[in-house]
């Protein structure tokens, strides 16, 4: 992706238009576990929609204008667009995704528009050192498909034939954190197969209930999941000062999108107000030996009156910590997240833990049921460069309410020209998904995939491609 936070190109006129960007093709085969590379998944009822083999193609256009001032001072607009192509049956219509103005001085950089807080612009990781399409945070997951929930033997629906009398209601969807971000970065809240709700009625018939893990576009390097990022703000970044610099962002409302599209609804669509950013890094080079270390957060109030089921929410907080070690040419990173409490459920089936000793029809969160764990994520990476060559391997383990993601992704690239980077990259993914346990069922976890109700999913994304920039 086209950087240009702090590094806008001005000539010695003062007032310059610029068209700047990328455009990524890519192959892509897809070797998923069986039940999810048939032409219809595992609930025998949604059509599969990533092909074993495809071709996409990702574009973004970057139309920015600015004024530089004698004294060095600039102001400028950036508005950046995205076009997506893919021959799997996933469609994107072309949209902003960026639109904010900005001012430069000695006293730092002011950004206001609809453009990412600073807490996801000022972390350091192993998604900063990833090469190839952009490792664990990066385009693979557009070829992968969310576990769900198997329809039982000769049945056209989904159905729930394992679990006592039948009933899904209180079953937990699985979700998962597939990314090394905070829950805004991650596009509200963990992702999964099914959208997003407090209660579980499950109603096969009703196609807006499933068929919701039909798969995101993503970009070359794309770190984040869109819906909630891109909500008007206002950021601020200090100057470096001895190698420190921090950072502070204001958005007042979740919804306030601007120009920039929201391609990521939900049923449950989370509301968030006064959402607060701050983020502070350090960064130093010592001959050969450069480190870059990174804290951030980010906090908001949670709208719960203004949800369109009455799910009843916590507020959010969320932290990562984050580290870049350099020498010569390697480089290795690491990470560590927690989204706390974020956006918990307060009330219905996943608010606790399942219960081993009650009947699966009985279980109630309403009473002192136990409660799950914080929500983190952890990561590592390794990179090397030798002149116009690069590669990396990095690593992500999660946990979302007992449903771990892990994913492994080595990948290459070579600078064959200013405008021509070919690169090939390979993931290997994994979710475990936390099976259901009640005094009535059948022990979940002793079956394998094939015989569990709940499918889990493993397997390698191939990608192979070149990046034009221009």
């Amino acid at each position: 992706m086209a950087q240009f936070i702090a590094d806008h190109k001005f000539t010695n006129k003062k007032l310059i238009y610029l068209i700047d960007g990328y455009s990524n093709f890519s192959a892509i085969s897809s070797n998923q576990s069986s039940e999810y590379n048939n032409k219809i998944l595992a609930d025998n009822l949604t059509e599969n929609k990533i092909n074993n083999f495809s071709f996409g193609n990702d574009t973004q256009i970057f139309f920015k204008s600015g004024y530089k001032f004698k004294n060095d001072n600039k102001i400028g607009l950036v508005l950046k667009t995205e076009f997506n192509y893919s021959t799997n049956k996933i469609k994107e219509s072309p949209n902003i995704d960026q639109a904010f103005i900005y001012s430069q001085s000695n006293i730092g950089r002011f950004e206001f528009g609809n453009y990412q807080a600073v807490n996801q612009k000022m972390k350091f990781g192993p998604a900063r050192i990833a090469r190839g399409s952009g490792g664990i945070n990066g385009k693979y997951l557009q070829y992968v498909n969310f576990p769900m929930l198997a329809s039982p033997t000769n049945s056209s629906s989904p159905g729930c034939n394992q679990f006592g009398n039948g009933s899904c209601l209180n079953l937990k969807m699985p979700r998962f954190i597939t990314l090394a971000q905070s829950p805004i970065g991650h596009g509200g809240y963990a992702k999964g197969f099914y959208q997003r709700t407090v209660n579980n009625n499950f109603d096969s018939s009703n196609s807006g209930y499933s068929a919701f893990s039909r798969s995101n576009f993503r970009s070359f390097k794309d770190d984040s999941y869109e819906g909630f990022e891109d909500a008007l703000k206002l950021n601020y970044y200090s100057p470096k000062i001895n190698g420190f610099q921090y950072g502070l962002s204001y958005a007042y409302d979740s919804n306030l999108n601007g120009l920039s599209a929201n391609t990521a609804h939900d049923i449950d669509d989370i509301h968030l107000k006064n959402i607060l950013a701050i983020g502070l890094n350090y960064s130093e080079d010592f001959d050969n030996f450069s480190l870059a270390i990174s804290s951030t957060a980010e906090k908001a109030q949670i709208e719960n009156s203004a949800s369109k089921i009455a799910v009843e929410r916590k507020d959010l907080f969320a932290y990562d910590f984050g580290l870049i070690l350099s020498y010569f040419g390697f480089k290795i990173a690491g990470s560590y997240g927690n989204w706390l409490k974020s956006l918990q459920a307060k009330n219905g089936v996943y608010s606790c833990q399942y219960n081993s000793s009650l009947d699966l029809s009985l279980q109630d969160c309403s009473t002192l049921e136990k409660k799950y764990k914080n929500p983190s994520y952890y990561t590592l990476g390794l990179s090397y460069q030798f002149g116009p060559f690069f590669a990396s391997l990095t690593n992500l383990k999660s946990n979302f309410q007992k449903n771990y993601y892990q994913a492994t992704s080595f990948g290459i690239d070579y600078k064959y020209s200013k405008n021509l980077t070919p690169y090939l990259e390979i993931t290997n993914f994994n979710f475990k998904v936390n099976q259901p346990i009640a005094s009535n069922l059948i022990n979940q976890t002793s079956l394998d995939n094939q015989a569990s109700q709940f499918k889990n999913n493993s397997g390698n994304i191939f990608l192979i491609g070149f990046l034009y920039s221009f």
